[in-house]
Formats: C-alpha cells, sequence, structure tokens
C-alpha cells in the first residue's frame, strides 16, 4: 500500500509523528519468547460481569477452541466492536486465554445457534468450536494449554523475528540506513493501526505503520526493477517525514510481503508487493 501523505492511517496519527512521541521508549522488554500462530488456540470463558466481577462461580464454564491464534484475535475485534445487543459490551477479554460473558444478557454457549448474533458467529463456522465444562459440582475442569504468545497490541513496541530462523532479528543500521535480518542485533519497533487507540488487538486485516526505535518510520527505498511490479524488490528504510512512511497491511507484513536475501547475514530486507516473502514473528 502506498505511503502518501494523504493516506487515512498516516493523517490518523500525524499528531504522534509531528511531535515525536511516536518514538517514547515506553513498552516492551526484549526477550519474551513468542509461538508460531498456526495449530489450535484454546481459552476459557466464565460466567462474569463487566469490570471482571464474578456473576456465577458454578455455571456456564466454557472452553473456546479457535483453528489458530489468529482466528481468536479475530474473533475477539468482531465480538468486542459489534452493535448487536447480546454481544455489546457483555464479552471482556482478561488474558488472551481467558474471557468472561455476563450470561444473563447473552449466554456466549448460545453463539452458533442463536439467530440474534448469526451476522457475527457465520464468521467462525469451522474456525470455532465451543466445549460445555462441569459446573462447579461436577468436580472436574478441561485443563487447556499455556500457549506462550504475544499480544499484538497497537502502540507496543516489539522486536520481529523470523519463524523459520529465530535468530535473526530486524536491525536498522543508521550508517547504511537500511534494516536487515541480523542475527546478533536487534531494533525494537512500535507498530500502530489505523483506528485503534493503543492496547487495542490487531488482526490481519489492519493497516499499520512502522516506527524504528530512536530513528523514524519505517519507508520504502527505490525499487530495483520498477519496470515490472511483478519482480521489483524495495528496500525497507527510515524516514522522519510522514508523507514517506510506508502504510504495511498488517497480515502481509507478518506473512508473506518481506524477504531478505540469499547471501551472508546480515541480510538487508526487501518489501516484496506481490507476495512470497518470509513469515514474521513479533516478540517482547
Amino acid at each position: 500500500m502506498s505511503g502518501t501523505g494523504n493516506n487515512t492511517a498516516i493523517a490518523n496519527l500525524n499528531s504522534q509523528i509531528t511531535t515525536g512521541s511516536y518514538n517514547n521508549l515506553n513498552y516492551g522488554v526484549v526477550g519474551r519468547t513468542a509461538s508460531a500462530s498456526c495449530g489450535p488456540f484454546y481459552a476459557y470463558i466464565h460466567n462474569g460481569l463487566p469490570r471482571f466481577q464474578i456473576a456465577d462461580d458454578s455455571s456456564w464454564r466454557l472452553v473456546l477452541i479457535f483453528s489458530t491464534r489468529d482466528i481468536a484475535d479475530e474473533w475477539w475485534r468482531a465480538v468486542s466492536t459489534s452493535t448487536i445487543t447480546q454481544l455489546q459490551n457483555n464479552i471482556q477479554r482478561v488474558t488472551p486465554q481467558f474471557y468472561t460473558h455476563d450470561t444473563r444478557i447473552w449466554n456466549a454457549y448460545n453463539f452458533f445457534t442463536e439467530s440474534a448474533v448469526s451476522s457475527v458467529s457465520a464468521l467462525f463456522r469451522g474456525k470455532l468450536f465451543l466445549v460445555l465444562e462441569n459446573d462447579r459440582g461436577g468436580r472436574g475442569i478441561t485443563v487447556v494449554p499455556r500457549q506462550h504468545i504475544v499480544d499484538r497490541t497497537s502502540g507496543n513496541w516489539f522486536c520481529i523475528r523470523s519463524v523459520a530462523e529465530p535468530a535473526q532479528h530486524w536491525f536498522y543500521d543508521p550508517s547504511q540506513g537500511r534494516i536487515y535480518a541480523h542475527p546478533t542485533q536487534r531494533t525494537l519497533f512500535r507498530i500502530m493501526a489505523d483506528g485503534l487507540q493503543d492496547g487495542g488487538i490487531m488482526i490481519g486485516s489492519d493497516n499499520v505503520i512502522l516506527v524504528a526505535a530512536n530513528a523514524g518510520l519505517v519507508s520504502l527505498g527505490v525499487a530495483t526493477n520498477s519496470s515490472n511490479p511483478a519482480l521489483a524488490l524495495t528496500p525497507l528504510q527510515v524516514t522522519n517525514s510522514a508523507a514517506n512512511a510506508q502504510v504495511f497491511n498488517f497480515g502481509q507484513l507478518l506473512k508473506g510481503c518481506i524477504a531478505s536475501t540469499d547471501q551472508p547475514a546480515p541480510t538487508p530486507l526487501w518489501f516484496i508487493s506481490t507476495g512470497g516473502g518470509l513469515e514474521w514473528e513479533l516478540v517482547l
């Protein structure tokens, strides 16, 4: 996506950029591990009230089984932003693997059976199923596996590393003006999604911009083969100009539009508009 000055994401973030507040290192600690987004993802949902007060500690305990953690994040975006009365301000996210629902308003057990929420539930058929757990008197509950993930929160600072080669991290080299995949050095990047407040959970369809710590906004250089967009490789650089910042699709950023060349490390990173690049993950 073009990083032109009239881009909505750039316009919405311009106040942060012009004041320099986008570069404050107020989030994140390097070193926490993450996991790939493939495979089932599990979460509990418990009968509770807004502000996490417990409505009924004995009933309506469910396990949500998502096809991937990406689907879990998309489900949370869908239910948390819905204008449907049964969903609005009902389900609360305590952690990525623990939610509450107020069954006095609506019971999440009916997610796939109640017509009032079908416009949302239809999006997740074949991607999610729910298991009703024993009430407290049943003396047993499914213990779901703890899954080590990093919450993809807008406005946070992350390191970005290769899924295939976890030692390779994004690193901005100011002496070269380029961003590299580096085996021993790393740079913190702040990721901000258009339309989300800080702390909102980012999903694949979001448009985002990136800020390299103590450097500036991630931008694109001159393509190596501008005459043929399908073959073009465009270097990742850094700019202090909001008009030149690159707006990425968050899903494509992590899965396909960024590649490194086959040469001794550190290797330059390239943007490929047609996809086919590497898979990356966020770590704190």
